[in-house]
């Protein structure tokens, strides 16, 4: 210890500071972090697209239960196949969710995860030209608090995580009679309107704090690389225990 406090004495003569390096956290590994210390045992993820989120939580040893939600087609057969690594994930049947039951049709981008029941609007192409539409897929639609009304009860602490490109409002609202049972959001918000009738993350802010929850954390999400403006980030909402 006294060859460490000499050392550093040496260096600061020179204008050189030694402090101990303590890595920062990446967003996944902070996520689990926070889901353990909460004790979260299931980890709702609506639109799962290839998986990117879920992967990601049991790379980072997130030991819990994940039941994902995807509407295409295509990207769900992948989930399938991808669930097969970790015994904790579960693909629902394939459904959109929303706050009301029937079938819609979903438009699908070119990048796939752009793909919306809602219209896109120009800020979205302009930002990046593969959000663009290049077809559509009916789908049903179903409320999360029907599909899930008979197996919420079998875990202690649910966690719902939404990335539905501007249908977060409405998955919120078919989520509403399990709600109580929610400990812990992470939705990704726009901004700036990006699809027809979306709200803004200010406007959703409001009605995310009526039902109990607090904004905790904040991760930049899709940029503008020609204005630099951000456009769309994840937040995360935790109830306070």
């Amino acid at each position: 210890m006294k060859m460490k406090r000499t050392i550093r004495k040496i260096a600061q003569k020179f204008g050189v500071d030694i402090t101990r390096y303590r890595p920062r956290l990446t967003p996944g590994a902070r996520l689990v972090k926070i889901l353990k210390d909460r004790d979260i045992d299931l980890v709702i993820d609506v639109g799962g697209n290839k998986g990117q989120f879920a992967g990601s939580l049991f790379e980072h040893g997130y030991s819990g239960a994940v039941i994902s939600f995807e509407p295409l087609h295509g990207e769900h057969e992948y989930l399938i196949k991808e669930s097969a690594k970790y015994s904790g994930w579960e693909i629902a049947e394939r459904c959109a969710l929303g706050d009301t039951e029937g079938r819609m049709e979903i438009n699908i981008s070119e990048n796939k995860v752009s793909s919306s029941l809602l219209d896109i609007l120009p800020a979205a192409t302009q930002a990046d030209p593969s959000a663009g539409y290049t077809g559509r897929e009916e789908v049903d639609v179903r409320r999360l608090d029907e599909v899930l009304k008979d197996r919420i009860h079998e875990y202690s602490n649910p966690f719902l995580k939404i990335d539905v490109q501007g249908f977060e409002e409405k998955v919120l609202k078919g989520a509403s009679g399990i709600m109580d049972r929610i400990k812990g959001l992470h939705i990704e918000l726009s901004l700036v309107p990006l699809y027809k009738d979306e709200p803004v993350l200010t406007d959703m802010l409001e009605s995310i704090g009526s039902l109990g929850f607090n904004a905790y954390d904040m991760e930049p999400g899709f940029r503008d690389q020609q204005s630099g403006r951000l456009l769309q980030a994840d937040v995360l909402f935790l109830k306070e225990t």
